[in-house]
């Protein structure tokens, strides 16, 4: 479920004119199609500091803004397990000198531990910068969005 989260994530990261970068791009999103066939661009981008590059470039999904300096715009961790949570939200908090959203994306029973992680120290303050959203709500978005895709002249 993780990298077909992921492949979707890039997918709708192109629909939104956003070059799309996935750590872990030899993953296949479905049937003999990869992560790496999706993203728009190959190279995480030197944007800042080495250090914060370095981290940043671990974070399963990035958009960037395709005008200008390549920034992050928007960051996505697929929390498949709890156990991975507090790792998902150091490499996010990296970014929190960046105008950057941050999404959290799980299975329906992890949303109480990941809030309840998003309401604490050092994370609380950027909580406005985190969406937190169920598999099942991005995977609803995600086919409306292909049937958009389908329509459009």
């Amino acid at each position: 479920m993780h990298s077909y989260i992921e492949g979707i994530m890039v997918e709708l990261g192109n629909y939104e004119q956003f070059d799309t970068y996935c750590t872990d791009s030899t993953a296949e999103f479905q049937a003999n199609i990869f992560i790496r066939q999706l993203t728009t661009i190959n190279e995480f981008p030197e944007f800042t500091y080495s250090e914060i590059n370095k981290i940043a470039k671990r974070i399963d999904v990035t958009w960037f803004n395709k005008k200008g300096y390549q920034f992050p715009r928007k960051v996505i961790e697929v929390v498949d397990s709890i156990g991975t949570l507090g790792e998902s939200l150091n490499r996010i908090y990296q970014l929190k000198e960046f105008k950057t959203e941050f999404l959290v994306l799980h299975p329906e029973n992890h949303h109480l531990k990941i809030e309840q992680m998003i309401e604490r120290e050092p994370y609380s303050i950027l909580k406005d910068r985190f969406v937190v959203k169920n598999y099942d709500e991005i995977i609803n978005y995600y086919n409306k969005r292909l049937e958009l895709e389908k329509i459009k002249f």
